[in-house]
């Protein structure tokens, strides 16, 4: 076992996900979507008494709004610590910033879909299939936002 943990240290692509980098730019995943949670409850609270049951409809796409900001904020600033505070830069940033989101959201909803799709064809339960179902979305964009994030959006030249 030690070996092959030598041998994982040695990997320069294992030292890379693991580094303090990749390890931020999970946290701040993280806060993400718990921000996106929080800001959808409240504004699905507040939205209620004025839009009925289509207040989460508009509370989804607050939470975005600000789920997106504060992602793009804590990246730039602690993950990839862009040094580009210049007007145009800001704004090709944060326009690559919410394009690779939406596409990544796009690829993941449909990876979703397929995921579902297969594990009910093999006979797993539909509850089961759509609790599962969403995980290879994760995995997807996690990676996929990472690496666009890192050597498109925020790639230091």
């Amino acid at each position: 076992m030690i070996k092959f943990i030598d041998k994982l240290k040695e990997n320069k692509f294992f030292n890379k996900i693991l580094s303090s980098e990749f390890i931020l730019y999970i946290i701040v995943g993280g806060l993400t979507t718990l921000i996106n949670f929080i800001a959808y409850w409240f504004f699905t609270d507040r939205l209620r008494p004025k839009f009925g049951d289509h207040a989460y409809r508009f509370a989804y796409v607050i939470a975005f709004i600000v789920a997106i900001l504060f992602a793009y904020i804590a990246d730039k600033i602690m993950v990839f610590k862009s040094n580009s505070y210049k007007i145009s830069d800001i704004v090709k940033e944060f326009f690559t910033f919410v394009s690779a989101r939406l596409i990544s959201s796009g690829i993941g909803f449909f990876l979703t879909v397929l995921t579902v799709g297969l594990l009910q064809k093999n006979g797993i339960a539909e509850p089961i299939a759509e609790k599962l179902g969403i995980l290879p979305s994760f995995i997807f964009n996690i990676v996929f936002n990472y690496i666009v994030a890192k050597f498109v959006i925020f790639n230091k030249k």
